[in-house]
């Protein structure tokens, strides 16, 4: 038997009961707070992907209106209470669970604090974001980005030395977006 278009498979609700579990498209569903599940449930989501960021993610589409393109409700905008022309984003705090639209998973950012909690390039050698190895293949260079300025830089003899003053120039210049915060 095909399914069809915009078919939604039936969901468990999960045993906690804060938290439910609203079905999207393509065996997906978002988790979001218990507060929220009725009216976000009102609406029809499905399960989109987002090639930057390579995730999957909530949304639906805006009603139709003669004359005007339609273009995607996003989950997690909706419940933060973002308008479409607000240049702020909804931030996943945990940027791996950007199907998690629990209110705890999610923050107000500007464009440059969403990109602070990014994913690590797959060409990446040392297998940690703003660490890479000197072109002499001896040391390795650590360095930070603020507002699109590069903050710090400095050589290190070791990978591990490198790592650790990544993670502490984090915490120093991102704060509550420091990925080593949580």
């Amino acid at each position: 038997m095909t399914k069809r278009r915009g078919y939604r498979e039936p969901v468990v609700q999960p045993q906690d009961e804060s938290i439910r579990h609203i079905p999207l498209t393509q065996g997906k569903f978002a988790v979001v707070d218990v507060e929220d599940y009725e009216w976000l449930m009102r609406h029809r989501w499905y399960a989109y992907w987002n090639n930057i960021t390579k995730s999957f993610y909530a949304g639906r589409n805006t009603p139709y209106e003669r004359g005007k393109k339609r273009s995607i409700i996003r989950m997690h905008r909706e419940i933060l209470g973002l308008s479409e022309d607000d240049p702020r984003l909804a931030d996943h705090i945990k940027s791996g669970d950007t199907l998690n639209n629990r209110r705890s998973n999610l923050r107000i950012a500007t464009p440059s604090q969403n990109r602070i909690n990014s994913r690590l390039r797959s060409d990446s050698k040392s297998g940690h974001i703003g660490v890479s190895q000197h072109s002499d293949k001896k040391g390795w260079i650590a360095y930070i980005m603020k507002e699109g300025k590069v903050y710090k830089r400095k050589y290190f003899g070791t990978k591990d030395a490198a790592i650790e003053a990544r993670k502490s120039w984090e915490k120093e210049c991102f704060g509550e977006f420091s990925p080593h915060q949580h």
